[in-house]
């Protein structure tokens, strides 16, 4: 099992959520959502690092979504955005630059360079994926 957050920034404002709501096929937001609940089971496929410390997990189903994380220790999987193929570019580069600030903050609030245990200011655990359909 994977403990999977939903990145937050200072300001409240949450990246992954913001795309997902741009994505107006309910059945790829469907499958999406099921690829989330795969994350949390620890079943991560078709999955590359980007380098920075991002991955992308490539989903193969009408426009080529992509969805961009970070882990934080072995059991922890911080969700930064999202994108289709047409958008990839730009949010790999929104994502290096989610997950820079992700650590920055976490070692301000430690005071140690070990990201550690991920606290309740910087990341939300998402509602539950497998109720969250619309």
């Amino acid at each position: 099992m994977m403990n999977v957050y939903i990145y937050e920034r200072e300001d409240g404002h949450k990246p992954f959520e913001t795309w997902l709501k741009t994505v107006n096929s309910k059945t790829a937001k469907s499958r999406i959502l099921k690829q989330l609940n795969k994350l949390e089971a620890g079943l991560i496929t078709d999955c590359k690092p980007l380098g920075g410390g991002v991955h992308e997990i490539r989903l193969h189903f009408e426009k080529g979504y992509r969805l961009y994380f970070g882990y934080d220790g072995d059991t922890l999987v911080i969700l930064l955005t999202g994108s289709n193929k047409g958008t990839q570019k730009k949010a790999i580069s929104a994502a290096k630059e989610l997950w820079a600030e992700y650590k920055a903050r976490k070692k301000s609030k430690n005071k140690s360079s070990d990201l550690g245990d991920v606290d309740n200011e910087t990341c939300k655990k998402p509602n539950s994926t497998r109720a969250k359909k619309g």
